[in-house]
């Protein structure tokens, strides 16, 4: 067992940073789909269609995604000494994060590309965004090397 001192920190971290980009990924899907439906688009998802015909509802549904997101999130940490369940916790989160920033991604060039939002917007979004996942794999891989050495590369 690895003692909870070493890597709570670290854990946290990287929960806390994996949350803070999901977030981020759901509110501007948010924004850029409302954006676009104002100027005369529509929502290509069928199964948000009915909902993105109500905004209130729509940020509702995000917030408890978020929600629900976080609380995987925070579950993953109080099972810091279960190393598989903390893998497997943070490569479904990663997984999410990566989905969640399709349609983010998707917005910004329909937006683009019907000349509603400038290419510099895009470019910046992606930026930031590769960013962040960079960092995140970076201190997963850290973490993951910080373990292995404290163990030996054993596993529970």
């Amino acid at each position: 067992m690895v003692p909870r001192e070493i890597h709570s920190t670290n854990l946290l971290t990287l929960l806390l940073l994996l949350v803070g980009i999901f977030g981020a990924c759901q509110v501007v899907d948010v924004c850029t789909t409302l954006y676009a439906i104002n100027l005369g688009g529509q929502e290509l998802n069928p199964m948000m269609a009915g909902i993105v015909e109500h905004p209130a509802i729509f940020w509702g549904v995000k917030i408890a995604v978020i929600g629900i997101f976080a609380f995987v999130g925070r579950s993953i940490f109080q099972h810091m000494d279960r190393p598989r369940v903390v893998r497997m916790g943070l490569v479904g989160l990663s997984l999410a994060v990566g989905v969640a920033g399709i349609p983010v991604f998707s917005n910004l060039i329909i937006l683009v590309d019907a000349g509603m939002m400038s290419n510099h917007i895009l470019v910046v979004v992606l930026v930031i965004t590769f960013a962040y996942m960079y960092l995140a794999v970076i201190r997963g891989i850290r973490e993951n090397n910080r373990y292995n050495q404290f163990t030996g590369g054993l596993v529970e």
